[in-house]
C-alpha cells in the first residue's frame, strides 16, 4: 500500500510543479522541482539508517569480534554453525516455498504494472489528452491504487480480503482480471480519435488494472513469502525472494 501511496505522492508533485515558470535564469525549473521533491522523504529514510546495527563483517575486519557477534545477534537469532543456505535447496519442505515465492515475486514485476507506471503519461497523451489532463488522470490512478473503489483505493480493502479471501485465491482471481484490463486498454486505441469513447475506455482500462493489481499482486507476494518458509530459514528465504522483485 505504501508503495502505491508513494507513487500517488509523486504524481501529485508532478501536477503541483507542472506550471512553475523559470526564474533566476534556471531553465526547466518545473521538472527540477519534480525530481528534487523526491529527496524530502529520502532524507527521512537516511536518518533512520543511523539506527541500524553496524555490519558484523566490518567489525570482524577490525578484529572486534565480540561486537561482530553482538551485531549479528541483533540482525538474526540463528545457530551460526548450521548451514541453512544449503538446507533451503536440499530439503523439499524448504525448496517448495522458494519456488512458489520466486514465482509470485517475479510476476509482481512482470504482470504489466511497470509498463503502466512508467509509460502512463504517454498512454494518456496517445489517447489525445493534453499534458495537464494526463497528469490529472495519473493522480486519480494514484488515489485508486492506494485505497480501492471508494477509499484511498484498492490496497486498503486488501487488508481485509487477504485474510478472508485468501493469499492463493487473490492472485488466481486478479491475474485474469489484469489481463483483461490490459487487453481492453490496448484495443481501446483502435477506437477512432474523433470519438470521446477512446479516452474514456483507455482511462477505464487503466484504472481497472490498478484496482485489480492492488489487492492481488500488490500485497500478496510479500505476505505469502513471509509465511511460506519454516521459521528457522525465514531470515534467509525472504532476502532471496525480495532480491527477485
Amino acid at each position: 500500500m505504501w508503495t502505491a501511496f508513494g507513487i500517488m505522492v509523486g504524481y501529485a508533485a508532478d501536477l503541483a510543479f507542472y506550471k512553475v515558470e523559470d526564474v533566476l535564469g534556471i531553465t526547466a525549473l518545473n521538472w527540477r522541482l519534480m525530481m528534487g521533491s523526491a529527496c524530502l522523504l529520502a532524507i527521512v529514510v537516511v536518518c533512520f539508517v543511523f539506527t541500524c546495527p553496524e555490519s558484523p563483517r566490518w567489525y570482524m575486519s577490525k578484529s572486534r569480534n565480540a561486537k561482530a557477534y553482538k551485531s549479528m545477534c541483533q540482525e538474526e537469532s540463528v545457530n551460526l554453525v548450521q548451514n541453512k543456505v544449503r538446507g533451503m535447496f536440499t530439503v523439499p519442505r524448504n525448496r517448495r516455498p522458494i519456488q512458489a515465492s520466486e514465482i509470485v515475486m517475479f510476476m509482481q514485476q512482470f504482470c504489466g504494472v511497470n509498463v503502466i507506471a512508467y509509460y502512463s503519461s504517454q498512454i494518456f497523451l496517445d489517447a489525445d489528452l493534453s499534458e495537464m489532463s494526463a497528469l490529472g488522470a495519473l493522480q486519480w490512478d494514484g488515489v485508486l491504487s492506494t485505497s480501492s473503489v471508494c477509499e484511498p483505493k484498492v490496497a486498503i480493502p486488501a487488508m481485509y480480503t487477504i485474510d478472508t479471501f485468501g493469499r492463493r485465491n487473490l492472485p488466481l482471481t486478479t491475474f485474469p482480471l489484469m489481463s483483461l484490463c490490459l487487453f481492453f486498454t490496448g484495443f481501446s486505441f483502435w477506437i477512432p480519435t474523433d470519438l470521446t469513447a477512446r479516452v474514456a475506455c483507455v482511462a477505464l482500462g487503466f484504472y481497472l488494472f490498478g484496482m485489480a493489481y492492488s489487492p492481488g499482486e500488490g500485497p500478496v507476494p510479500f505476505t505469502y513469502s513471509a509465511e511460506a518458509y519454516p521459521l528457522y530459514i525465514r531470515a534467509q528465504g525472504m532476502p532471496l525472494v525480495t532480491a527477485t522483485t
